[in-house]
């Protein structure tokens, strides 16, 4: 639909400014905007969109000393502010009321147009030079004119006074460069005709210019805005191409005054089609193409629509047309029917946006948010199927665009984007504050951060324990990583320890000696991604995705000693392990035999091909010299020459997946035909009974004739098969998540279990088999926080409880020891050899941690409200108490801690909640959720009084990090807030500056901070450099000098053009400051390469590209002002044209 726009009624004009205000249509030059293509990147969302348009009339020249009146036009209700000296303009200059009267020899007027919407146009820039007995030139029009890529126009003139000869040529008004368009001899009072062809102007957008010379050789001129417009119409069909129960009206639209050619008959329209006068009725099926030819003689791209007539099927309409664009931060209300009953779906490009039911002919409202729409140009889909499977549908096509484009949705934000978009003002400014110097990303919010000497200790949610490298702080680098949050695989059993496989963190190992309590104790390093475990005599063998083989020696068993590795060409999806050999199932690769006879240097005897078809193989198993084999089947094999295996049997199986083997039996995890018991004592194996486990199989185990069966979905079954031709169901656990993999001993099952991607440890106690249930549960949630002292790092897990680590060797950080508390854990503190959770609904946990191998809970205090955080100052501890204010602990015996009282800072709010809290100098600082912070003096610990509450307009502070006079705080997304405490009583805010964090942490001159992930954006550090300033001492920062010096912003994608680029000019209104400056660069090829442009002068791009970009740096020097940047323009101009036929 067109974006019809109130125009001030100006002759000849109107239809030129309808399309110079659509974002992709306008281009400027001196004074005006019009042409080929633009696109405006202006001030904050408003109703009214619609950038002003604003010339002078006369356009400049050269003149005779007669003074000259010159009237500022403007295409809306603007002011307009302008300059007579040649400076910029700005919203202080004058205003413009009435008609300049010009008498100086020489002006440059500037100006440009405000509305009241705070939209702004392009600043224009005339001359106007005045000589004695000038030549007097008049034009029939001071109108803009524009023209059609292949029209013709006559301008009609006249010499007044002091003629001779003349020129009229296009140009910028240079002699030499411009196009000559006619010349001759001019007579006083001789009214002349100049034809303007457009086929020979080769620039979108110049002048027009008739000089006269009088015989005396004085020189005057006139000049007349020019642009030739090449870009065509848009066209298209309301209502899309649909399915329809009945006969559909039609209507074809174009975005401005033009001529649409239709055909019906599926043939391509041209210009002789028929012209489109009225809806159109079809009433069968039909193909529907058509274009549209603007009164430039611009011709549209063909557009076509399918429409499909079906009786049985349901006929869906919108009651109101609901336009063809839509802001992206708009919503979209509209009304339909459907004329039959059934479920609907609403798609944009395919993929849903809305579902559900609707009955025969009852109004639904539906309402569609700009910003769900992904991309600029979308079809949406409307259908609704009837109860017998018949599908009818509408569809439309929906632009959105965005007028706002000095925001972070509209440009990158990254840490090499570091200038500061002040919304309220519209403008970009340089940042006030540390300026970002770094970024590591990591896949999952971090959560706590700590740092020291080099390297920061990032506690990463589901990511684990993640060190890294703050040599060169530009470009941290990962050196370490210790995760529990890997996605299990497989687990085995030695001894009193589970090895649990997992494929992102490793095997993990778990001390079950006592069943009801497991706990992680350690882990075995691997290059690769752990998929598969096995372990026969003292050794442990370990599969990966993409790494081979490894070998482990347990006789340590809570240290594992790696034996060798065998590289292999295969995922590894099972193992088994004699005292001799190992074989491999490899997937869709086979199944690899090893000879590990010297387990330090294993050999890679021969690869089985079991299934001529290819198969994956996914299970094996070794009993009394036979190999068995599933892949998609069961093939048997003698293994007696463990070289050269031989193949003695298949038996067909479908979706066959983890084997056990036991007495003259192969019991089958067959997947979705769950547990398939297979006689292996006869020549050829034979199927003798089969169990249902309702859902998916994939592992087995055999103990005491119980076959464990592990069900990915259907948790845990127990079947008795002391009888293999009719086995009986025992029990069945299930609710359990997605079990993987199961393993009997002792009387207990251990199960290898995931919920979502989060891996965890069951224990099931199965004696007796009927009576089986789960006794004892390892579950990671999410690391919370890490404290670092010395060589050891301590994390704390949302549900695992305390971690301690080795961080010695920061490459291979070592699991120490592990204490299991009770409750959500989420802040942590060290005091002396001793650890203090957070955690639960109100409980705070000393553990005894100067056994780092062997940590323990020595008590457990249980506290009002809940604990979120915890602060020490000398022997009192403070606990962040939820709504139930600060509890204050004695905790100078850490073994009997003391609760003295609670500080309720907010009695008459009873919801507001205490979530963070910070300790120096003396002086307690506490956030609540009211967007408080909250100042405490300590000078009687045991009764804290607060001194000041200060709030800050961003929301709650969730990271407090004291730093000499300064305390760094920040909101979880948006900013960061750094308060002045050099004087506690009176903290004052000294600044705020973009960017958000879990946690902050100093170490040296860099703030650390732990980022959440966002909108498809992952967490992990943000380096910011808190000496970038212009202060050399932090210690004595003042507002003044927490201004950085450079700072640069680039946008995203400038959603115009569809044709590659050939070049841009860009017109900012800008300020540089007094004495610092902005420089612009513009890319076409995404940001592959820039080029460096100056405002007003055309950039030719050297590469081919249609994905337009700007950036632009601002440099200031303190204490003067510093620059800003308030609107940009974009005029392009494009390589090809679109055809015309």
């Amino acid at each position: 639909m067109a974006m019809w726009l109130r125009l001030v009624k100006i002759k000849g004009l109107a239809e030129w400014m309808k399309r110079l205000t659509l974002c992709g249509i306008a281009a400027c030059f001196i004074g005006l905007c019009v042409g080929l293509s633009s696109c405006s990147e202006t001030r904050s969302p408003a109703s009214d969109v619609t950038l002003p348009q604003v010339w002078a009339q006369p356009a400049g020249g050269v003149f005779d000393r007669q003074p000259l009146s010159v009237t500022l036009v403007s295409t809306k209700a603007a002011t307009i502010y302008y300059t007579l000296d040649g400076t910029p303009p700005s919203e202080t200059s004058a205003t413009y009321e009435t008609p300049l009267v010009l008498s100086a020899p020489d002006v440059t007027l500037r100006f440009f147009a405000q509305d009241s919407e705070g939209n702004l146009s392009a600043q224009g820039v005339e001359r106007y030079r005045r000589f004695p007995n000038a030549p007097r030139i008049a034009l029939n029009t001071e109108q803009p004119l524009i023209l059609g890529p292949k029209q013709r126009e006559t301008i009609e003139w006249v010499c007044q006074q002091h003629c001779g000869r003349f020129r009229v040529a296009v140009g910028e008004g240079g002699a030499d460069q411009d196009i000559l368009v006619a010349e001759g001899e001019v007579v006083t009072g001789q009214g002349m005709q100049t034809l303007i062809d457009a086929s020979q102007i080769s620039m979108p957008q110049t002048r027009l210019w008739v000089h006269v010379t009088s015989n005396e050789g004085v020189h005057g001129a006139a000049s007349l805005p020019l642009a030739i417009d090449r870009h065509p119409p848009l066209v298209r069909a309301w209502p899309a191409g649909g399915t329809y129960g009945k006969h559909v009206n039609v209507e074809l639209m174009a975005d401005e005054d033009a001529t649409i050619h239709y055909t019906a008959d599926g043939t391509e329209p041209t210009r002789d089609a028929a012209i489109y006068m009225e809806a159109l009725r079809l009433s069968t099926d039909t193909t529907l193409r058509f274009l549209a030819v603007d009164r430039f003689g611009n011709v549209s791209s063909h557009g076509a629509e399918d429409y499909r007539i079906r009786k049985q099927a349901p006929t869906v309409s919108v009651q109101q047309f609901p336009g063809f664009r839509l802001d992206v931060r708009a919503t979209l209300h509209f009304t339909w029917r459907s004329s039959q009953g059934g479920r609907y779906l609403l798609s944009a490009n395919g993929q849903p946006l809305l579902r559900g039911r609707v009955e025969r002919n009852k109004a639904v409202q539906s309402v569609i948010q700009g910003w769900s729409l992904k991309t600029p140009h979308s079809r949406l889909q409307l259908s609704v199927t009837n109860d017998e499977g018949h599908e009818g549908y509408i569809s439309w096509h929906l632009d959105t665009e965005s007028w706002e484009r000095f925001t972070k949705a509209s440009s990158l934000d990254t840490d090499a984007t570091t200038a500061w978009h002040d919304i309220a003002a519209s403008r970009i400014v340089l940042p006030v504050g540390p300026l970002a110097t770094g970024h590591y990303e990591t896949r999952y919010t971090s959560r706590g951060i700590a740092g020291q000497d080099r390297y920061a200790y990032i506690a990463n949610t589901r990511g684990g324990l993640h060190i890294v490298d703050l040599d060169v702080p530009e470009t941290p680098r990962p050196v370490g990583k210790l995760s529990m949050y890997g996605e299990p695989k497989a687990l085995a059993k030695y001894g009193g320890y589970v090895y649990l496989a997992a494929d992102a963190s490793d095997i993990q190992i778990f001390d079950v000696s006592r069943p009801r309590a497991p706990r992680p104790v350690g882990q075995m390093r691997l290059a690769g991604r752990a998929s598969a475990i096995a372990i026969a005599g003292q050794r442990a063998y370990v599969g990966t995705h993409e790494d081979g083989l490894y070998i482990y020696e347990l006789s340590q068993p809570r240290h594992p000693g790696l034996l060798a590795h065998v590289p292999l060409a295969m995922p590894v999806m099972d193992l088994a392990a004699t005292g001799t050999h190992v074989y491999v199932a490899g997937f869709s690769h086979g199944v690899a035999v090893i000879d590990i006879t010297d387990a330090a240097a294993p050999t890679h005897l021969t690869t089985l091909s079991p299934d001529p078809l290819g198969r994956a193989v996914l299970g094996v198993a070794v009993h009394e010299q036979r190999l068995y084999v599933a892949a998609d089947n069961l093939t048997v094999y003698d293994i007696r020459n463990a070289a050269e295996p031989s193949q003695l049997a298949r038996l067909g199986l479908r979706s066959a997946y983890g084997l056990a083997a036991h007495g003259g039996y192969v019991y089958v995890a067959g997947q979705y035909q769950g547990l398939q018991i297979v006689d292996v004592t006869v020549p050829k194996p034979r199927l003798v009974s089969e169990v249902e486990t309702a859902n998916r199989a994939v592992r087995v185990m055999i103990r005491d004739h119980v076959a464990f069966v592990a069900d990915v979905l259907g948790g845990l079954h127990l079947i008795d098969v002391s009888q293999p031709d009719r086995p009986t169901r025992i029990c069945h656990l299930p609710k359990l998540g997605q079990i993987v993999d199961v393993w009997v001993d002792d009387g207990y099952a251990y199960l290898a279990n995931r919920k979502g991607r989060r891996g965890r440890l069951l224990v099931v106690d199965v004696q007796p088999p009927a009576e089986a249930q789960v006794v004892g549960a390892y579950r990671n949630g999410s690391l919370t926080d890490v404290v670092l002292d010395g060589s050891l790092v301590y994390t704390l897990d949302a549900f695992g409880g305390l971690q301690v680590v080795d961080v010695s060797q920061p490459q291979y950080p070592t699991l120490l020891g592990t204490q299991l508390i009770s409750g959500i854990a989420q802040g942590l503190a060290l005091y002396s050899s001793y650890a203090l959770a957070a955690a639960g609904a109100g409980d705070l946990h000393v553990i005894d941690v100067s056994q780092p191998h062997q940590p323990a809970t020595v008590a457990h205090l249980d506290l009002d409200g809940e604990s979120v955080d915890v602060a020490l100052w000398q022997t009192y501890a403070y606990v962040a108490a939820g709504t139930a204010g600060i509890a204050v602990v004695d905790v100078s015996q850490p073994a009997e801690p003391h609760l003295i009282g609670y500080i309720q800072p907010h009695e008459d709010k009873p919801d507001t909640k205490v979530v963070r809290l910070a300790v120096g100098d003396g002086y307690l600082y506490a956030s609540n959720t009211e967007s408080q912070l909250l100042v405490f003096s300590l000078a009687s610990p045991q009764q804290p009084q607060l001194q000041q509450r200060l709030t800050n307009p961003h929301g709650t502070l969730w990271a407090l990090a004291l730093h000499g006079h300064l305390l760094y705080t920040t909101t979880i997304l948006k900013h960061l807030i750094v308060y002045d405490v050099s004087n506690p009583a009176q903290t004052q805010s000294l600044v705020e500056v973009r960017g958000g964090a879990r946690d902050l942490a100093i170490v040296s001159r860099h703030l650390l901070m732990a980022t959440e992930s966002y909108r498809g954006r992952g967490g992990g550090l943000r380096v910011l450099d808190i000496h970038t300033l212009y202060a050399p001492d932090v210690e004595s920062l003042g507002l003044a000098a927490l201004r950085v010096p450079q700072a640069s912003v680039q946008s995203l994608k400038v959603d115009a053009a569809t044709h590659a680029l050939a070049s841009v000019t860009l017109r900012p209104q800008a300020w540089p400051g007094a004495y610092g400056r902005i420089t612009y660069e513009v890319s076409n090829n995404g940001g592959d390469t820039w080029g460096q442009v100056l405002p007003g002068i055309p950039y030719h791009f050297s590469t081919s590209g249609s994905d337009l970009r700007w950036r632009a740096v601002l440099r200031g020097t303190p204490p003067l002002a510093d620059p800003a940047l308030y609107a940009l323009q974009l005029t392009y101009e494009l390589a090809t044209a679109a055809p015309v036929k």
